[in-house]
């Protein structure tokens, strides 16, 4: 008996710990977000309902904010509109705007935080702003008007399914170590897609990056250990799909790559690996200048307006059994065995030849019009 007494009050005690507190402007508990806040223990989830709140919210505990109808957080312009100040904060299906800086913030060192199923727009600078943060996820979230999307530095950062869409510059421009970019529709950005600077060991999967008004995708300075894999990237007439410069230890696989003014442009970079990717349909389709220990083989690289590869360096443009299909070079084929008996050399000024040129490539790996309309958000 006394153990299940123990137990009991074990469970009541808990069930005490965590409260839901209300926010709203007529018969709730608090008519502020920081007022609910500051009564807030550490585990309670704030309910806030619809309506407009104009204020600046600085949530310092852990709690979980979740919007209910349509609750906007105003920052009128006067201050950031949020800042997470505390571990395991869940902030959700809320619409931040017309902050002064950012709309949502992620104070330094930080971690375990979820942003989730939100609309932030027209904020003056960030729409998320990540300041050191560890192990935080962001989802599901329209991010769009801002003058960047997303901004910062953060460690075990994961970017999953948001439509970061329309910002006055860039997508999301960060440097990120042990994170994920996966799942977003990043396009209709004034600057590029996707821009990483002094990042490490992170994965850029199965986004579409689409006609953003610089690269869809650029990765500079001392960034390594990358993997760009099975993104859809296309519209970028005034540079680059995928442009690497001064990093090394990447991997470009699985991608489909067209209608930009260069599918994939390598710089400066060393220990690069480009395979399985369908880079057709740009003004050109792969450059590579002042770049060495680059491998591309297993590429589409057919129906480049200009040109399907250049090099002035010496790469390998095979893997020893297997080349690239480049549509418009003279290929015969006499034993039927899917390599072109001659070797292709690689224009421009540099060394390099593929040894065994692919004579046929299968149909049908270049997403059609139909896939690529109606990915915007509404």
């Amino acid at each position: 008996m006394r153990i299940g007494w123990i137990l009991a009050l074990v469970l009541v005690t808990g069930l005490a710990e965590s409260s839901i507190i209300t926010v709203g402007h007529d018969g709730f508990d608090y008519a502020s977000i920081q007022e609910g806040v500051n009564a807030a223990s550490p585990g309670d989830t704030i309910e806030i309902n619809n309506g407009t709140y104009y204020e600046s919210v600085n949530v310092n505990k852990s709690l979980i904010l979740h919007g209910k109808g349509e609750a906007r957080v105003d920052a009128s312009n006067n201050s950031e509109a949020i800042n997470l100040s505390a571990d395991k904060i869940v902030l959700s299906r809320l619409v931040v705007v017309n902050s002064s800086g950012w709309g949502i913030a992620i104070m330094p060192h930080y971690k375990d935080i979820i942003v989730k199923e939100n609309v932030i727009t027209e904020n003056a600078e960030y729409g998320i702003y990540l300041v050191v943060p560890f192990n935080t996820t962001i989802t599901d979230n329209i991010i769009s008007k801002n003058n960047e999307g997303i901004f910062g530095i953060g460690y075990c950062i994961n970017i999953l399914n948001n439509n970061i869409v329309e910002n006055k510059d860039v997508g999301i421009m960060c440097a990120f170590e042990n994170s994920t970019i996966m799942g977003n529709n990043l396009s209709l950005n004034n600057g590029t897609g996707i821009f990483l600077n002094t990042c490490a060991n992170t994965s850029i999967k199965s986004n579409i990056i689409a006609d953003n008004n610089d690269s869809g995708v650029e990765l500079s300075y001392l960034c390594h250990n990358i993997s760009l894999m099975d993104n859809i990237i296309y519209g970028h007439n005034s540079d680059a799909g995928i442009s690497l410069g001064g990093m090394w230890d990447c991997s470009i696989i699985g991608n489909s790559i067209f209608d930009n003014r260069r599918g994939v442009f390598i710089d400066e970079c060393g220990y690069v690996v480009v395979r399985g990717n369908t880079i057709k349909n740009n003004l050109g389709g792969v450059v590579i200048s002042n770049a060495d220990n680059i491998t591309i083989f297993n590429n589409n690289l057919d129906s480049n307006i200009y040109f399907a590869a250049l090099d002035d360096g010496h790469n390998e443009w095979d893997n020893g059994t297997i080349g690239n299909y480049y549509g418009d070079i003279d290929c015969i084929d006499k034993d039927s065995n899917g390599i072109c008996d001659s070797e292709h050399k690689i224009p421009l000024n540099g060394t390099s030849v593929d040894r065994y040129p692919l004579a046929s490539w299968k149909p049908g790996s270049c997403p059609t019009m139909s896939r690529r309309l109606g990915i915007f958000y509404q």
